[in-house]
């Protein structure tokens, strides 16, 4: 920071440590730090859109809307926390008011990996499933995950794209040494099932 002084107030202290604990995946961590931020600061909408972020990567869902709420209140224009509020509302299935406001948001260039999924998921609910695609497409060239590429095996599935669903059932297959249930159970779906059937996607 070319404005350092050499002196971190507190607060400021807290915010950069909440901010590292984040980006080594430390969620609760950061969170407690932002917290203590907020004890001081009140009304820093800045801290408080970081709570709500790290409440929503520990999927804690309901926490998350009420702290990206209370950004927003508190900075106007806040396209980032309304991005997120509706990740937030997502995770919630609130997916009729999730969907414009994650749409506005990846629309003004402000798509990252976990907003282009939470989009999908909407669509995926909507059964827009080639929007759906496009949106988990998006997402995994951000970050790669054997949950989210077997989701899209699954939305290519509902499309009737057997070949491609089951190149990137396979993906998913190898990028975990123990697969998780939902990719275990797609598989068996997949294999049990030549032809589409009727799921929500989750």
């Amino acid at each position: 920071d070319q404005n350092f002084t050499g002196y971190w107030s507190p607060a400021e202290a807290y915010y950069l440590l909440g901010r590292a604990q984040a980006d080594m995946g430390l969620y609760a961590d950061a969170a407690g730090s932002f917290s203590t931020v907020l004890e001081i600061r009140p009304d820093d909408a800045n801290a408080r859109y970081r709570l709500g972020v790290t409440q929503l990567l520990q999927q804690e869902f309901v926490a998350a809307e009420t702290s990206l709420r209370r950004a927003i209140e508190s900075r106007q224009s806040f396209m980032e926390a309304e991005a997120d509020l509706g990740a937030a509302l997502a995770g919630q299935r609130r997916f009729v008011e999730a969907y414009p406001l994650l749409a506005e948001a990846i629309k003004l260039g402000y798509g990252n990996a976990r907003r282009h999924r939470a989009l999908a998921i909407t669509m995926i609910d909507a059964r827009q499933f080639q929007d759906a695609a496009k949106q988990l497409e998006l997402s995994l060239a951000l970050r790669e995950e054997a949950d989210e590429r077997a989701r899209l095996a699954w939305v290519l599935w509902q499309l009737g794209e057997m070949e491609s669903a089951r190149a990137h059932l396979d993906m998913a297959l190898q990028m975990q040494e123990e697969s998780s249930p939902y990719v275990l159970s797609l598989q068996e779906q997949l294999q049990q099932t030549p032809t589409p059937m009727q799921d929500d996607g989750d």
